[in-house]
């Protein structure tokens, strides 16, 4: 015992370092003999697709055990240097009669440290496989086909249609009322002209003097004793005398280059005056009824039996033709606004609306006021 406590003070640094070889090879066999002895559980039938575990190589897993352990004893000398303490004076007797004194050991010369060495890497010991237990793989399944979502048909856009704006319709004018503007008779008819320009006549016809021309307009209209004249109004022959009915010595030969402002017919003679005021006629002149005055000027002018009579501006008559009834003897100083021949006297319309009469007088007029137009007839 007093040996290894030497050995021990003299040694303090071999003893750890021997230990812990001796404690790795220690290890080492049992972990060998544990490897070896034990039985491995077979591992379960592995599916066909796996490979099989490999088998640890027992000759590795020793060669590495082996570099580990002389791996830790370099390790060890290196962390102790060897020390040789001082030996100490041993004070207690010797008590056996054959023990020797202490021979002094020669001090041990330093043991030079060992080269250091490649120290070979550990080489990791493989962990037993654990083969994983195959589990039941699930049938797969149909996947199911995605269903077709309808897509809704697109709303068509309805395309604005533009708006025809509507235009107000032109106001037609109301055309006026027809209304009449002259009434004339003589013989045995009767003919009106409207304010549109028409004519229409009424009562005998023997000789068509009803026949009004069609498509002609008229300014002025008059009836005479067996036939009928007018002024045209048509464009381009305005003013042109047109007559119709029984021509009665020229009563129909009218100069159609004449211009006239008014027309009026009588037995069998025609009068009327010009665009120049003055008055000219045709047809008989048995009675001078044609011989009108010469470079005289007149507003109007009427027609008789065998006589005429015409109307100045300044409200004076003048009359020619026959005179057997007096019918040419107008009342002297007097002043008309309008005058009508019928077939043997003369009756005039004064500015007061009273009623004077010259001729034939078989009816005496009506003395009364208020009369706004006059006629004549046999």
């Amino acid at each position: 015992m007093e040996h290894l406590n030497a050995a021990a003070r003299r040694s303090p640094g071999k003893f750890p370092a021997k230990a812990l070889f001796i404690f790795s090879l220690v290890l080492l066999a049992t972990f060998l003999l544990v490897a070896c002895d034990s039985t491995p559980t077979p591992a379960p039938a592995s599916p066909p697709t796996q490979p099989p575990a490999p088998t640890p190589n027992i000759q590795a897993t020793i060669d590495a055990a082996v570099a580990a352990a002389i791996d830790v004893q370099a390790t060890a000398s290196a962390e102790f240097p060897a020390e040789e303490p001082a030996e100490e004076a041993t004070d207690e007797p010797s008590g056996e009669a054959d023990e020797e004194p202490a021979e002094e050991e020669p001090a041990e010369e330093p043991t030079a440290a060992p080269e250091p060495t490649h120290t070979p890497q550990p080489i990791p010991t493989p962990r037993p496989t654990v083969t994983p237990v195959p589990t039941a793989t699930p049938a797969p399944t149909a996947t199911p086909q995605p269903t077709a979502t309808p897509m809704p048909a697109p709303t068509a856009t309805p395309v604005p249609v533009a708006v025809p704006t509507r235009v107000p319709p032109t106001p037609v004018p109301t055309p006026a009322p027809v209304t009449i503007i002259k009434i004339d008779s003589n013989g045995a008819h009767t003919c009106v002209l409207f304010s549109d320009g028409s004519v229409r006549c009424w009562g005998s016809d023997v000789n068509q003097q009803l026949s009004v021309p069609v498509g002609v307009t008229f300014a002025d209209v008059s009836a005479g004793g067996s036939f009928t004249c007018g002024i045209q109004a048509d464009p381009g022959r305005e003013g042109a005398a047109f007559c119709w009915g029984k021509d009665l010595l020229g009563t129909l030969q009218v100069d159609r280059s004449a211009r006239l402002k008014s027309i009026s017919a009588g037995r069998q003679h025609v009068c009327g005056v010009l665009i120049d005021d003055t008055v000219a006629c045709w047809g008989s002149n048995e009675r001078g009824q044609t011989d009108a005055p010469v470079r005289q000027t007149f507003v109007s002018v009427t027609a008789g039996g065998s006589h005429t009579c015409a109307l100045r501006d300044d409200g004076t008559v003048d009359c020619w033709g026959a005179n057997n009834y007096g019918q040419r003897d107008y009342p002297a100083g007097e002043v008309f606004t309008k005058i009508d021949a019928g077939d043997d006297h003369t009756c005039g319309l004064r500015p007061n609306g009273t009623v004077d009469c010259w001729g034939n007088n078989l009816w005496e007029p009506p003395q009364e006021e208020g009369i706004m137009d006059i006629g004549s007839g046999d």
